[in-house]
């Protein structure tokens, strides 16, 4: 099964984590230590009762850690064995930063079926759904096994939403309610540019972010 996560959100922001600015840095690590910073745990015996909160539960290697937020927000390599953890922080901050965001959920073979239906229907390949990760972030991150991501520009939204539209009525029936649904995602896209331009925020693409999953 493949989940394909789509954001509505500028790639110079997702850019803008590698190597933050101090104000960002500190509200992405207060994002992650939301989420990830283990729960404190009481050692037993005397040393709990000295000690209270000091002993940690085993390191689990697939959690991120403070190590993993840090090479992530300065711009470091990441190790191939962090690679994993990493991708689950980037993956919490791009939710927290996303102006829109979509899910679809399907099968590799799904996903080549829906893409073929659409060049059928007279869908460039280029506007495609495989095509949302085409082009990569530029960022010095590594894939983590089973991920790619990518992203396209605000004009190709426009031209993908107004070609898989125009489409829609040509697919085969098993397609057409997952594309009118994506369809209607994108036609959000104008109100997103308004709140971004309110906000000075750069005006968003699409980010993608498409992983294999059990």
């Amino acid at each position: 099964m493949m989940s394909v996560r789509l954001f509505a959100l500028a790639i110079d922001e997702v850019r803008g984590i590698f190597g933050a600015s101090d104000d960002v840095a500190a509200a992405l690590r207060a994002i992650a230590a939301s989420r990830f910073a283990p729960p404190a745990r009481t050692a037993p015996g005397l040393l709990g009762k000295l000690s209270p909160g000091r002993v940690r539960p085993p390191e689990d290697p697939s959690v991120p850690t403070n190590d993993d937020v840090e090479a992530l927000l300065t711009g470091r390599f990441v190790r191939p064995d962090r690679l994993a953890p990493s991708w689950r922080v980037v993956e919490l901050w791009i939710e927290a930063m996303a102006l829109g965001r979509h899910r679809v959920d399907l099968k590799e073979t799904e996903m080549d079926a829906l893409d073929f239906d659409l060049a059928k229907a007279g869908v460039s390949p280029s506007l495609g759904l495989r095509a949302l990760v085409a082009h990569p972030w530029g960022v010095l991150l590594g894939h983590a096994p089973g991920l790619v991501a990518g992203y396209v520009t605000g004009a190709h939204v426009d031209a993908m939403r107004d070609a898989w539209a125009g489409a829609v009525d040509e697919l085969d029936e098993a397609h057409q309610e997952r594309v009118r649904t994506f369809v209607a995602w994108l036609a959000d896209f104008p109100g997103w540019r308004e709140a971004a331009a309110a906000q000075h925020r750069p005006l968003p693409g699409l980010v993608t972010i498409l992983r294999a999953t059990a």
